[in-house]
């Protein structure tokens, strides 16, 4: 009995670590033996045997594997169907990727929605149009699917179709994912659509539209940024903040400065960082406020963006703090004053 036999015959030991540790290493083999095991593996009992056997079925390429993992786009747990889904993605076969675009018409939606997402792990451009085409799908889980996919694969034959659900689908979700992928495929291109997108309706867009700016990191978007920096929606003021962070242009300090009061000490920690990033003489006074703040998580950010800068007026307070404050905010507090020391030193 060769080591293949084995493993499959392990797969119906009754020692559910036998069965997972069979599973895990049919994995290493492309080997068309195991695809009917495997199989009937994926009724076992256990789900962490189930998703080993998932693995192992993606990486036969084998037809009768590829339909195996279609049919698991159907299973009742969505752990199951998403993993199905990726191993389908990444088979590499010329099957998975046909079977794939085919399983993009079935009437279940849930099936097209899953294959529609895994043509996005292919990287083969030969699933462009039939996902172009699936913009325009009745099914929003489809279009939103769609999208995600296109983003992946970066042809730039999708960004005009993507612009335009950005602006007009009915769905807040897919308008949100069409604003990502728009920015994967031509950043540049995109950013006038995106700073449109800010003022989207949709508090997801607005996140969306605002994260992916600052991804592109194109100036162009800083003004209308700061607009939204007083959004009525959180995540949106926490994504809009990290956006000009890494943008970092200088026309944000005083914004930024005036968002370290924000009530939400998320957002408030999103703009200490972006300060940080940012460098600015003009922002040491105002850091040295935060180091006061009730949450030590910004205390800890305040101190290491002083530090960054290095700036001899921030000591009093850091020295304050290693006295002080709790072991991991006096830590950083004392590192921040070391590195200031250290540039004094070097002048």
């Amino acid at each position: 009995m060769d080591e293949m036999e084995r493993l499959i015959v392990d797969l119906s030991s009754s020692d559910k670590e036998v069965r997972l540790k069979a599973a895990f290493f049919l994995s290493r083999y492309d080997d068309p033996r195991a695809i009917e095991p495997l199989i009937a593996t994926l009724n076992d009992l256990s789900e962490e045997v189930r998703l080993y056997a998932i693995d192992a079925l993606g990486q036969i390429h084998d037809p009768r594997a590829v339909q195996a993992l279609l049919a698991a786009l159907h299973a009742s747990d969505d752990g199951i169907r998403i993993h199905a889904a990726w191993r389908l993605g990444t088979n590499g076969s010329p099957h998975a990727v046909e079977a794939l675009i085919n399983a993009l018409n079935n009437p279940d939606a849930d099936e097209g929605s899953h294959a529609a997402a895994a043509l996005g792990y292919t990287r083969n451009i030969r699933a462009v149009e039939p996902l172009i085409a699936s913009l325009n799908n009745p099914n929003h889980s489809m279009r939103f699917s769609a999208a995600s996919a296109l983003g992946q694969l970066g042809d730039a034959r999708a960004f005009e179709p993507l612009i335009a659900i950005l602006g007009n689908d009915p769905d807040e979700l897919v308008r949100s994912r069409a604003a990502e992928a728009s920015g994967k495929i031509d950043g540049a291109r995109a950013v006038s659509w995106l700073i449109t997108a800010l003022g989207d309706q949709s508090n997801y867009v607005r996140e969306s539209a605002a994260e992916t700016l600052g991804e592109i990191g194109d100036i162009r978007a800083v003004e209308p940024l700061i607009i939204i920096l007083n959004d009525s929606d959180e995540r949106v003021r926490e994504r809009t903040a990290r956006a000009l962070g890494r943008i970092g242009n200088s026309l944000a300090i005083e914004p930024l400065i005036a968002t370290l009061s924000d009530p939400v000490w998320q957002v408030r920690w999103e703009a200490v960082k972006a300060l940080s990033k940012i460098g600015s003489q003009r922002t040491v006074r105002s850091l040295i406020e935060v180091l006061h703040d009730a949450n030590f998580v910004l205390r800890v950010s305040a101190a290491q963006a002083l530090g960054k800068i290095g700036d001899e007026q921030a000591l009093p307070e850091l020295e304050r703090m290693v006295r002080e404050d709790q072991e991991i905010p006096a830590k950083a507090a004392w590192q921040a004053v070391e590195a200031i020391r250290q540039r004094i030193g070097n002048k």
